[in-house]
């Protein structure tokens, strides 16, 4: 599952209250935490709020789990299943190496999908045709009558 771009706004959350809280940036920038681990926290965390396979929360809500997770000595299982859609309400500009990449992967994945139709698709079936063979009692009747 791709949270890179949860990941990009979660940290820059971090940092910049980072700068303004000397004390969460001792907390922050510790060797042990690392914001992959981080946004694993926020979702299991939010896993457990699932109500009908959906969760919603508020920025407040995910940002402060964010910062539980370095204020305090959570356990973390760090594996994200692919089960799990992020959706973030924040636009994240690109850069134009990033935009490249995003549409080389594109192209790739459109030729990919391509060629697996080429591949897949079924040869048409070459048609024999049937030859009838004359009835002999089909031809008694007609002349008889």
């Amino acid at each position: 599952m791709e949270t890179k771009n949860f990941q990009v706004v979660i940290k820059s959350y971090l940092e910049q209250l980072a700068e303004l809280d000397a004390e969460f940036a001792v907390k922050y920038f510790d060797e042990g935490k690392k914001i992959e681990e981080c946004c694993a926290y926020i979702i299991s965390e939010m896993e457990k709020m699932v109500q009908n396979n959906v969760v919603g929360a508020t920025d407040d809500e995910v940002y402060g789990l964010a910062v539980r997770y370095y204020l305090e000595d959570v356990k973390v299982d760090a594996k994200i299943g692919n089960h799990v859609r992020i959706v973030c309400n924040q636009i994240i500009e690109l850069t134009e190496e990033e935009k490249e990449e995003a549409r080389q992967k594109a192209i790739r994945q459109y030729q990919e999908e391509e060629l697996h139709k080429l591949q897949s698709r079924k040869k048409p079936a070459v048609k024999k045709e049937i030859q009838v063979q004359p009835s002999l009692f089909d031809s008694q009747y007609e002349t008889a009558e």
